[in-house]
């Protein structure tokens, strides 16, 4: 393994911050969003798939997660600050949010040493997909099926580690 830089390093560990508080945010506003709570449990499953990824390769590279104190934190912030958006609202911000993760974790991919690339195209792919349903739901359409495709090759991959 080649040594990486800690710049690189601080990337992942942030990226991992964001999957794990995306996990938590997306389970909690299945309350305020009872209509929507399917979806956003199939979000929360995405992130938390992409952090349990994450956290293997902050492992192999001896990096230390954020604490849960921080996650539950920012996560109870964000929560309070969308305040009572309807759904539309909460769809625009988030889209908001995601836009510049995109542009992120497609840098984070293109510098990512080799032996974290999968995991780098699946931390790009999924935020992608995650985006790609913010503008299906936007336009009232069924924006799950790219999210599906990620948790797909996610399960594939948690299967092979289990095999190999």
């Amino acid at each position: 393994m080649d040594p990486v830089n800690s710049a690189y390093l601080d990337e992942l560990r942030a990226a991992h911050f964001g999957e794990l508080v995306g996990d938590l945010l997306f389970r909690r506003l299945c309350d305020r969003y009872p209509e929507h709570s399917s979806k956003l449990h199939e979000l929360a499953r995405l992130e938390a798939s992409v952090g349990d990824l994450l956290e293997g390769v902050l492992a192999r590279h001896r990096v230390e997660p954020e604490p849960t104190e921080r996650v539950e934190a920012l996560t109870h912030q964000l929560f309070d600050d969308l305040g009572d958006a309807d759904w539309d609202a909460f769809l625009a911000r988030l889209r908001d949010v995601v836009v510049p993760f995109v542009e992120r974790f497609d840098r984070l991919h293109d510098a990512g040493p080799a032996e974290d690339r999968n995991t780098l195209r699946i931390l790009r792919d999924h935020e992608r997909a995650l985006l790609r349903f913010l503008d299906a739901e936007i336009r009232r359409e069924d924006g799950l099926q790219p999210v599906e495709r990620v948790l797909a090759e996610l399960a594939e991959v948690r299967f092979a580690g289990r095999q190999s």
